[in-house]
């Protein structure tokens, strides 16, 4: 594959260079040609309708041909008639264009030319009179491009997105004039009988024409309205607030389209009109009749989705297209893609405020620090006060054997102080190593949650990548389907290469709705750890290289091998210092110690405390009453116990602590080992993921040029649809690895971080 990128660039280069100094051998022999262009306004729709004219005439005629253009505008119908005159009576121009709408349709009115015209931009055959033959203007010096059948395209597509309501069509009276004043019944053949067209005065306030919709359904808005664009841009507010849809054609899937629901786009008609207008000016500059030449363009086969909706627009008006409308449109403004912007710094944040798991190891913790506190508690006194009243009737005592009449009434208070114990001892130093071991798993699982959220979010961003490319391969296809088709038209190939870019279309558009699932999947899994609703909405933050390079450059000394294998070992101390997990069995294993002291001393130390007593008698009468004046009771001791046998269960118990402590050795051994081979794993990682990334950056270069060479010889036939169909896959690859090798590469930094212990 290598060697035929290789041979692909090498073949381009060698095309370029011969055709580059063919055309500087008889630069001095090109034909000058004067074109003069008049085009329409400064607005973007009617300067895209001239410079689609200009670039056509450059890319088709521009090697053989020195153009020599005279530009003038005309904003109405007036200006565009004085235009057209003093271009017919200048001696240095050999053509005229009219770049617009207007201007094309007063080029119908006229019956003789003096000199050649293409009007390019005749919306509609039916405004074609009978002068006209059926495929060429059959008038001298004259030709024109137009469609079939173009505004009831339009109207059925905007009457699918707005639900088969009534479309308003407003134009300004001027427009209504030049084209519909001779054949009036033209306007409602042309919109159908179940819409209207609304006429409004280019000097019409926005009150004034808001005041001439009331009542309308859709407000097909033209875009050769005359309305500034702060007037414009009022009158679709007000419409929008009044919830009534607004639909336009553009030419672009731009900007143009605020606060209107859905648009039309005639972006490939538009450069269709334009190529057949170059290539009807080549043959007339060859000789041919410009009467004679073709006056319709083909329709499109394939190319850009032409329906635009704002779904935001769409869902303000509660007009959401449903899932078969939802194939068939370019979406703009999507509000599912509008959700809070979240950074992977807030993500970090949430994912450690949010996290259930922490959360979970976090109140693990606050148990453990309360047995270490109960632990220690148990050395401080124990005070605990009782009383107690018996009362034994006379009658009672009457009738029973031995009994006799009595009342008592005390209180006794009694504390208990350990004096000296070793299983409480032992207990309060286990609980306090239990607490510790907590407090490092919080710590691991932080690090665990702070690492699965950024490689969530880094595989994220690398669906989403690809997602673009998928997108922009597309796009490419597109493009390379409409040079076939132009290709087809113009009798440089056969439909061969039209079917299999058609082909390759459908199988992008495929792969593009399988990445659009992976990256919801992505994402959904994202907003699991950082326990947000899956049905919310989030925008993810890209992440540049170069801060990151700057962090790590010092700590992973990846610039040679042999300070990579220097800064290895320091590394490798440092994550093995840092390791929770060793942290944890260390713990652990102080834990087993002291609970094997502890049995040792059960051999040999006794319990030791300390318990003092007060007894008070209240009241005390009858037979039963100790001192007539009941005096106090008060008693101080020193307790001691020794365990002589618990039945075998102490050398037992010794026994199994030590295999106990022998087995976490064991373990924490294995442990390090594990670590050490993780740890080289990870920082080896790194070095290599940022050599696969530096790598990757130089082919996206030269896949990019290998592109633009082999597309210009395709177009001219040096090269068959294979070869741009390599190319073009060369550089989605490229591409592809580029985006894969930065994401990579901030993966195994976030895993070597983790090695190292380090959030």
């Amino acid at each position: 594959m290598k060697n035929k990128g290789l041979l692909l660039i090498f073949t381009g280069m060698i095309i370029l260079l011969y055709s580059t100094v063919g055309v500087t051998a008889e630069q001095g022999q090109l034909t000058t040609v004067g074109v003069g262009v008049i085009y329409e306004g400064q607005d973007q729709f009617n300067q895209k309708l001239k410079t689609a004219i200009l670039e056509e005439l450059e890319n088709v005629l521009g090697a053989n041909y020195n153009f020599n253009f005279q530009i003038a505008e005309g904003n109405n119908v007036v200006q565009i008639k004085q235009q057209l005159k003093q271009m017919s009576n200048n001696q240095q121009l050999d053509i005229i264009i009219t770049a617009g709408v207007l201007g094309s349709h007063l080029a119908l009115e006229k019956n003789k030319f003096n000199k050649a015209v293409i009007a390019p931009y005749v919306l509609d055959n039916r405004f074609l009179k009978s002068k006209f033959k059926q495929q060429a203007s059959g008038i001298e010096n004259f030709n024109l491009i137009t469609v079939k059948q173009f505004l009831n395209r339009d109207l059925a597509v905007f009457k699918k997105v707005t639900g088969e309501k009534k479309i308003s069509f407003i134009m300004e009276k001027e427009h209504y004039q030049l084209l519909f004043k001779e054949q009036p019944q033209l306007a409602q053949a042309i919109l159908g009988a179940d819409n209207e067209l609304i006429t409004i005065a280019s000097n019409d306030g926005v009150a004034d024409i808001i005041d001439k919709l009331k009542g309308v359904e859709v407000v097909y808005l033209s875009p050769l309205l005359k309305l500034d664009d702060s007037k414009l841009l009022a009158l679709k507010k007000e419409l929008l607030n009044q919830e009534i849809p607004v639909v336009t054609t553009i030419i672009d899937q731009s900007k143009e389209i605020n606060n209107i629901m859905a648009a039309y786009s005639h972006h490939e008609e538009v450069k269709r009109r334009a190529r057949t207008t170059a290539i009807n000016l080549e043959a007339l500059l060859l000789g041919e009749k410009l009467k004679e030449q073709p006056i319709y363009i083909t329709k499109s086969k394939g190319g850009q989705k032409k329906i635009v909706v704002d779904l935001t627009v769409a869902k303000t008006l509660g007009q959401l297209p449903d899932w078969s409308l939802l194939k068939e449109v370019q979406v703009i403004n999507d509000f599912r893609q509008q959700g809070q912007e979240i950074s992977l710094e807030q993500a970090l944040k949430l994912a450690v405020t949010n996290n259930l798991d922490l959360k979970a190891q976090q109140q693990e913790q606050e148990v453990a620090h309360s047995k270490a506190e109960q632990a220690t508690n148990k050395f401080k006194p124990v005070i605990d006060l009782n009383t107690s009243y018996s009362w034994v009737r006379d009658d009672i005592a009457a009738n029973s054997m031995g009994q006799v009449k009595e009342k008592t009434w005390s209180g006794e208070l009694v504390l208990t102080q350990v004096l000296f114990n070793e299983r409480v001892n032992a207990q309060q130093d286990i609980n306090n190593n239990l607490e510790q071991k907590s407090k490092f798993a919080v710590t691991e699982q932080k690090l665990n949650t702070i690492l699965e959220t950024k490689i969530s979010y880094y595989n994220s961003l690398k669906v989403q990548a690809d997602l673009e490319l998928q997108q922009e391969n597309l796009s490419l296809t597109k493009e390379n389907l409409e040079l076939a088709q132009t290709k087809y038209q113009i009798g440089a190939a056969g439909p061969m290469d039209t079917y299999r870019w058609e082909s390759e279309v459908v199988m992008n558009s495929s792969a593009v709705t399988q990445v659009q699932q992976n990256f919801k999947n992505m994402k959904d899994n994202l907003k699991m750890l950082l326990d947000l609703d899956v049905e919310e909405s989030i925008k993810l933050v890209d992440i540049k290289v170069n801060p990151v390079l700057e962090e790590i450059k010092n700590q992973f000394q990846f610039n040679t091998p042999w300070d990579l294998k220097q800064a290895r070992a320091k590394l490798l101390k440092q994550g093995l210092d840092n390791s929770v997990e060793l942290l944890k069995l260390d713990q652990l294993l102080a834990v087993k110690e002291r609970e094997r002291k502890m049995l040792k001393s059960d051999y040999y130390l006794p319990e030791i405390g300390l318990q003092a007593k007060y007894k008070k008698y209240f009241n005390e009468q009858g037979a039963g009453s100790n001192y007539d004046d009941s005096l106090d009771e008060w008693s101080v001791g020193i307790i001691a116990s020794y365990p002589l046998y618990q039945g075998g269960n102490k050398s037992e118990k010794l026994k199994q602590v030590n295999t106990e402590i022998e087995q976490l050795k064991t373990k924490k051994r294995a442990t390090v080992a594990k670590l050490e081979k993780n740890i080289k794993i990870k920082v080896n990682n790194v070095n290599t993921q940022y050599l696969k990334w530096k790598n990757a950056q130089q082919a996206v270069s030269a896949a990019v040029n290998n592109l633009e060479l082999v597309r210009d010889s395709y177009s001219i036939g040096s090269v068959s649809v294979v070869h741009l169909l390599d190319a073009q896959r060369a550089l989605i690859s490229a591409k592809r690895k580029k985006s894969v090798t930065k994401y990579d590469f901030l993966i195994a930094v976030a895993e070597a971080k983790r090695a190292l212990g380090e959030y």
